[in-house]
This record gives structure tokens, C-alpha cells and sequence, in this order.
């Protein structure tokens, strides 16, 4: 059983739900829980607490009997003549909504004489309230007179148009008209219709979506410690000079014994013992040189082998690395063809993502190159006199893998409040489609609900939503979409009573469920506070997707 505290205020309906509430607030603040549209009311005239199983009230201005404070009876009217503000507590069952097809259904007549086709046992309720006519293919509602008036989307109305998702409440009882006409009323209720289907929304008998149980989340992982790739061992000390510049002390020491020799008349003997030894120094001299080299070479081309040996072992691993990353990332953020498989055949992956997880609202745009989650780190390359063709070697082989090609590019909405989508409108429509799919596989219903604004001749673009569980609200009694300026304005005041009550709580959490505004026609919400609303909500768990002709009018709207 749900609790609900409504408020009528001239010609308005404001009402709040009262589940997880203990205490809430009315009054003209904007601080208030619920703000009534009075000119000069102040803050927190009305004040509502729960204690044990009851609320209780309390008013700084007195009720018609004079009262200021008391415990609030289920479906009492409480009236505050002066400021013309009514307010009631009633309870619904859950198991109480029904649908009614409206196929074959051309009149609906709706009060509590029993001649209606839908009678509501209620006080509220004149005996012909209003009725619902269809002329064509268009429907229409009308009130017939009614002593409490027939509300349309929260406003008082002689007769409308009637689009899906519009909410009209006669009474206590709720009507959502759509592909069906819901019908929430905890009070006796009875359907007088011909060759209609009537069902109860919340039947679990009937399986999904209320028979599906996630499954607990296989969380697949990759490597992301760093990797270090070490410089080349240093080189050795190359042997300088040719063998010119060796061969020469040799060689001069015998010419200058002969120059001596010659100069001074000394004994040719001495010449004997010189020239040898200078030879054999000579010879001595060129193996050393040569083995110098030799050494040198092969100390070079080992040095060389096993650096290479060691990048190879290293690229290997990075390749790896990056195949291993790319699989996972691909399984978490698979294709939108890949997509409908996880639905058709109910695997344990629907709705697999949580909102404490890094992923939640996460969605795959398509492919690209993205950073490596190995972060390589390289020594820095000194300056040296001496050309190392290996000193560059690992700084090449970081910028090579420091990127994975062909990976899903993804939209982390979470990490912000809005996101434009600017280009061609065939693209972009193909493209918030696929981005609307992954977000209803991958989220709970009861997580993200997804609110969708179109135009009417792109409907047949977009009628795929009205399927998802994830485009109704908690009770499901009212499909979160709007393809017209008119029920636009009636989803949008709803919605923005939601936001403001986000706002005045002050929690540093995120708040749960998740609203995903998908704008492709961003002209319903000109002057609409909604769109000052967005960019107050960062940590209140509200984002958006809107359609910009141009990056330009992308950045003019984020700017203001």
C-alpha cells in the first residue's frame, strides 16, 4: 500500500508520495517539499510528520474549524478557507490498477451512477463526471459538469485532446490514457464496457517483467598495474684511432734508431737489436687492435640480441595485455546487435549494471583507439656524444601500445548532467536509438527510468520506448513520453517537481532512480524551468541527451 498527500490549489493539483517519507513540507519557499503556486505564502506553512502508523499535521494557518494542527484521516478534505488550499491523504493498492483496451470503445462515460461504462464508488465523483469520446482516430475528455471538476495533467479542464501518457484524475481515481486506459483507484470500481480486455497491471502471475531476478554480476577484469621498459645496457668503449695511428710509435722508434744511427757514425749492431723489437711491438700492437675490435663487435651484437630479445618479450606481453583489454571492454559494451540477444533469450546480463559500479550509464557511441589500461613507463633518454640507435627503442614501443585500436568508445553520462548530440538528424536519431537500447538492456527498470520527448511525425521513429518498462513511472500508471507540446508541458511540470524535491535535499549521494532525459525536440522545453533545473542536478542523479542543429547552439545552451 503506497500513501499519497494531496493538495488542490484553485484550479491545480499538486500531490507527492509519501513512501520513505517521515516528515515533509508546504509552503511558497522553493525549500519547500512541495511548493504551492500562492502568491506571498510562506515557507513551511504546512507541516506533515509520521508517527507510528499515521501522519500528523500541523498549519500555521487555521482550517475551517479552527484548528491549527491534527492527525490526518485517510480521504478527509482538510480545507484552508483563507488561503483557498485543500488537502487530502488517501492510499492505493498496488494490485488495484487495472487496463482496459479501448479497442471497439467509442464512449466512456465515468461517475459513480451505475449507468457509466466505468463507475467510481466515491463521494468525490458526480454522477456523470466526465466522459471520454473518440472522434476518428482521436480521443477526446470532457466534463460534464461535474461539482469537484475533472483534472487533465494537474489542470482543471472542460475539454482536451487527449494524448498518450496524459493523466486525468476524477477524484481519487487516476486515468492514464494510452495504448490502454489505466485506471488506479483503491475505492469499489466497476467497468461496464463491451468486447474489452481488462487486466490488472501488477499481476505476477503474468511473469516478466516481475518474474525476472538479476543474477549476480560476473565482473570480468584486465590488467592495469604499469609495465616499465628498461633503457638498453650501456654501450662499451669503442676502440678510437685506425691502425695507422697505432702503428706509429713502433714504427718511429726504429726510424729514429736508423736517423741516430746514421747521424752519429753509431754501430749498425744497435740496429739489429731495435728494428726487431720494433716488428714484433708492431705485431703485437695490430692482434691487440684487431681482438679490440672483435670484442667490441660481438659485445655490440650481443648487447643488441638480448635488448631486442627483451623488447620482443615485452611487446608481446602489451599485445596481450591490449587483446585481453579490448575482449573485456567488448563483452561490457557490446554492439547494439548484440544487444538484443541478452533480451530475447534472457540472459543473466540483463540488466546486469548496478549504479555503485564504474559502468552505470555507460554507453557505447562505437569504435575507436582509447588509452591503454597499462600505463608503460621508459627511462628518460639522456644526450649523449655517441649516436645509440637502441636509446629510442622504448619510448617507441610506449607510444606504440600506449593506445587500443578498434575498442568500444563509450559516453560516460554519468560524469555529466547533459550531453548534445549535433550533426544530421537521420544520424543523429539512429544514433540516440542505439544510445536509448543499451541503456534499457543494461539498467533495471527500477534504476533508470528513461523520459522521452519527440515530435509527432518522428513518433513511428521512436515508438519502440512506449515498450520499455524503463518509460513509466514507479507505479506504472503513466508512460514517461511526450511527442507533442502539449502533453510536453504536462510530463515536464510533473517532472520538474521531482527535480526540485532532489534539490532540496541535501545529501552528497547519488539519489535512485536515475532519470535519463532524452530531448529530441528541445523546443518543449523553451521556458520551461526544467532546463535551469538540469544543470543544478549534478549528484542528484538526473541526465540528458538533447538534439542541437549545431555544436554552436550545443555550446550557447550549456553556457547559459
Amino acid at each position: 500500500m503506497t500513501a499519497f498527500l494531496r493538495f488542490y490549489v484553485e484550479h491545480s493539483l499538486h500531490e507527492m508520495e509519501l513512501t520513505d517519507k517521515t516528515s515533509i513540507t508546504a509552503g511558497g519557499h522553493p525549500s519547500d517539499d512541495i511548493l504551492l503556486p500562492i502568491p506571498g505564502l510562506k515557507k513551511g506553512t504546512l507541516r506533515f510528520a509520521k508517527k507510528g502508523g499515521s501522519w500528523e499535521y500541523a498549519s500555521s494557518e487555521p482550517l475551517t474549524a479552527g484548528e491549527h494542527s491534527g492527525t490526518l484521516e485517510p480521504e478527509k478534505i482538510y480545507v484552508l478557507q483563507k488561503l483557498r488550499v485543500a488537502f487530502q491523504l488517501y492510499t492505493v493498492e498496488l494490485e488495484s490498477v487495472q487496463a482496459l483496451d479501448l479497442t471497439g470503445q467509442t464512449r466512456l462515460l465515468i461517475g459513480r451512477d451505475t449507468e457509466c461504462q466505468i463507475v467510481i464508488g466515491s463521494k468525490q465523483v458526480s454522477g456523470h463526471h466526465a466522459c471520454l469520446f473518440k472522434e476518428g482516430s482521436d480521443w477526446t475528455i470532457t466534463d460534464l459538469g461535474s461539482v469537484n471538476g475533472t483534472y487533465y495533467n494537474g489542470e482543471t479542464v472542460q475539454k482536451s485532446a487527449l494524448h498518450p501518457g496524459d493523466v486525468i484524475d476524477i477524484g481519487l481515481c487516476r486515468l492514464i490514457f494510452g495504448e490502454t486506459l489505466t485506471v488506479r483507484f483503491s475505492g469499489p470500481l466497476q467497468f461496464h464496457l463491451t468486447q474489452t480486455a481488462q487486466r490488472r497491471v501488477y499481476d505476477e502471475s503474468k511473469g516478466y517483467p516481475f518474474a525476472f531476478r538479476r543474477s549476480p554480476r560476473l565482473m570480468e577484469e584486465y590488467d592495469r598495474d604499469a609495465i616499465s621498459i628498461e633503457p638498453p645496457p650501456p654501450k662499451s668503449t669503442k676502440p678510437t684511432g685506425g691502425l695507422a695511428g697505432v702503428l706509429i710509435p713502433s714504427l718511429s722508434t726504429a726510424a729514429l734508431m736508423l736517423i741516430m744511427t746514421m747521424l752519429l757514425g753509431m754501430s749498425p749492431i744497435s740496429l739489429v737489436l731495435t728494428v726487431p723489437t720494433a716488428i714484433i711491438g708492431a705485431g703485437i700492437t695490430i692482434h691487440n687492435y684487431r681482438s679490440q675490435g672483435k670484442r667490441y663487435t660481438e659485445t655490440e651484437r650481443l648487447r643488441t640480441e638480448k635488448y631486442e630479445d627483451y623488447l620482443h618479450k615485452t611487446e608481446t606481453e602489451l599485445q596481450r595485455r591490449g587483446a585481453r583489454q579490448l575482449q573485456v571492454l567488448t563483452r561490457i559494451h557490446p554492439e547494439t546487435a548484440d544487444c538484443l540477444p541478452i533480451v530475447l533469450e534472457m540472459q543473466r546480463r540483463l540488466w546486469e549494471r548496478r549504479p555503485q559500479e564504474e559502468d552505470f550509464l555507460s554507453l557505447r557511441l562505437g569504435k575507436g583507439s582509447i588509452p591503454a589500461g597499462t600505463t608503460i613507463h621508459t627511462a628518460h633518454e639522456h644526450l649523449t656524444l655517441d649516436e645509440d640507435p637502441l636509446a629510442s627503442r622504448a619510448s617507441q614501443l610506449a607510444n606504440l601500445y600506449k593506445t587500443i585500436g578498434g575498442a568500444p568508445v563509450v559516453l560516460e553520462l554519468r560524469r555529466h548532467v547533459t550531453a548534445g548530440i549535433v550533426g544530421d538528424r537521420e544520424q543523429a536519431i539512429r544514433l540516440a536509438r542505439n544510445l536509448i537500447l543499451q541503456a534499457a538492456v543494461h539498467h533495471s527498470a527500477n534504476e533508470l527510468r528513461i523520459v522521452t520527448l519527440c515530435r509527432e511525425e518522428e513518433w513511428p521513429l521512436w515508438e519502440f520506448v512506449k515498450w520499455l518498462p524503463h518509460s513509466f513511472d514507479a507505479y506504472r500508471n503513466r508512460r514517461t513520453i511526450a511527442r507533442d507540446a502539449v502533453s510536453a508541458r504536462g510530463l515536464v511540470s510533473l517532472l520538474e517537481e521531482t527535480l526540485q524535491s532532489r534539490l532540496r535535499r541535501e545529501v552528497d549521494s547519488a539519489l535512485s532512480p536515475y532519470y535519463l532525459f532524452l530531448c529530441a525536440a528541445p523546443e518543449y522545453l523553451q521556458s520551461r524551468p526544467l532546463l535551469n533545473l538540469l544543470p543544478e542536478t549534478k549528484n542528484r542523479s538526473v541526465h540528458a541527451l538533447s538534439f542541437f542543429p549545431t555544436a554552436w547552439s550545443f555550446c550557447q545552451r550549456n553556457a547559459t
